[in-house]
């Protein structure tokens, strides 16, 4: 009899991690506040920490403004921003200078990891998304804004995609040190002198199916005598002023654009 209860247990146990797989977890369900105004760190930190550990697979956030400050996503986590939800970076009670790891999500050392729709905004300082030494990476669908956009460093076979960013500071996708990117239907509002997306001694980078806004600046700015095989052609370019530009040191012939 004790050994069919413990079948039965095991079962049941199994049965419910196959649902959690399935659905993945309501962020709702594990203390995390939607109001716009509990400052949710902790709570969303041991979700994803929960996520990690039993294989659930995603983070769920449904429709509503989820205040936090920085946030570390595990390996094999997905976080889902559901329509109208929204992560919001509060600001930092140190004040300035901005660590430069400051970021509302953090992938760092990391694999497996995806973040997919809604808006992610920084109300004070620091970057939307910010990817460290990692890989697997992937970034749909989603809307930054803030004082810094999305950053890469160190990583390889990142893909973003379908990502509007809108950030006060630096380029609004900057990308360094990595190889193996894809970036498609890319798009900012920005205005400034700074370029939509430098690449800093990057290794096989695709952009695609991306089209400059009227009043876009530089969109691509290519520095680095490390950098190797860059290809930004099938886009549309031709209303940024100009569409791409190469830094003095980089090595002859490595990037690859429309006429």
């Amino acid at each position: 009899m004790r050994n069919v209860s413990i079948l039965f247990c095991i079962l049941l146990v199994s049965a419910a991690v196959q649902t959690v797989r399935a659905g993945g977890l309501n962020a709702l369900d594990h203390g995390v506040v939607a109001d716009g105004e509990t400052v949710n760190t902790e709570a969303i930190q041991n979700a994803f920490l929960l996520c990690g550990k039993t294989g659930a697979g995603a983070v769920r956030f449904p429709r509503g403004r989820y205040l936090t400050g920085p946030v570390d996503l595990p390996d094999f986590v997905e976080v889902v921003l559901e329509d109208g939800a929204e992560l919001v970076l509060v600001p930092d009670e140190d004040g300035f200078p901005v660590p430069e790891d400051r970021a509302l999500l953090r992938v760092r050392g990391q694999r497996g990891v995806a973040i997919r729709g809604g808006t992610l905004t920084v109300d004070d300082s620091g970057a939307g998304v910010l990817v460290e030494d990692s890989r697997q990476v992937r970034i749909t669908g989603t809307r930054v804004s803030g004082l810094r956009g999305v950053h890469v460093s160190g990583s390889s076979r990142v893909v973003i995609e379908d990502v509007e960013v809108s950030a006060l500071e630096l380029p609004q996708f900057f990308i360094s040190d990595s190889e193996n990117v894809r970036l498609s239907k890319v798009s900012s509002p920005s205005t400034s002198n700074e370029p939509i997306i430098a690449l800093h001694n990057c290794r096989n980078v695709i952009l695609r199916d991306t089209e400059a806004r009227p009043r876009n600046r530089t969109f691509v700015l290519v520095l680095g005598s490390a950098t190797e095989n860059i290809d930004i052609t099938g886009n549309d370019l031709s209303a940024a002023s100009p569409p791409y530009m190469i830094g003095p040191d980089v090595p002859p012939g490595i990037l690859k654009a429309d006429d």
